[in-house]
């Protein structure tokens, strides 16, 4: 069973009939062209609603060759003005090498800490590098994130 599924807009899709992304591959697929097409670093989010439904797509921050500036707050706020409760996080790495950086991992925990606050859940963050893309949700560890958040935030838990 998917861990999420996001129904992708009718205005990204030449038929009639919406689509579901269940996987870190359907992303992949879907957004591969216009991500491997940039070569600078670009950041952008996956709004979704309480059913798993698109209903943003925001671009947040274009960088160098080797950095885009994201910021926590920025990613929140634009889930809290569209109402999402899911964010799905995506990146390119122009290197073409899909390995998350250790900023990649810092700048991941601290959007789902700040999410969870806000009860909304980071479901992945997607790195694009060629034809190649690295999943935080298929490695877990947005789980990990998760569990360490919670630990953080219930007396006795650690």
């Amino acid at each position: 069973m998917a861990l999420y599924q996001l129904k992708v807009s009718r205005e990204k899709i030449a038929d009639d009939e919406p689509r579901y992304v269940s996987s870190a591959d359907d992303v992949h697929s879907y957004f591969a062209d216009e991500m491997e097409a940039y070569d600078i670093e670009h950041f952008n989010c996956l709004y979704l609603d309480t059913r798993n439904q698109l209903v943003r797509i925001a671009k947040l921050s274009q960088g160098t060759i080797n950095r885009a500036a994201a910021y926590p707050r920025e990613v929140i706020k634009h889930a809290i003005l569209t109402q999402a409760t899911g964010i799905i996080l995506m990146h390119n790495h122009p290197s073409n090498t899909p390995k998350p950086s250790p900023e990649d991992k810092n700048l991941t925990r601290t959007i789902v800490y700040a999410a969870a606050t806000m009860q909304i859940k980071v479901l992945d963050h997607i790195i694009f590098a060629g034809d190649n893309y690295y999943s935080f949700q298929a490695h877990g560890q947005i789980e990990g994130y998760e569990a360490d958040y919670i630990k953080l935030n219930i007396p006795g838990a650690a």
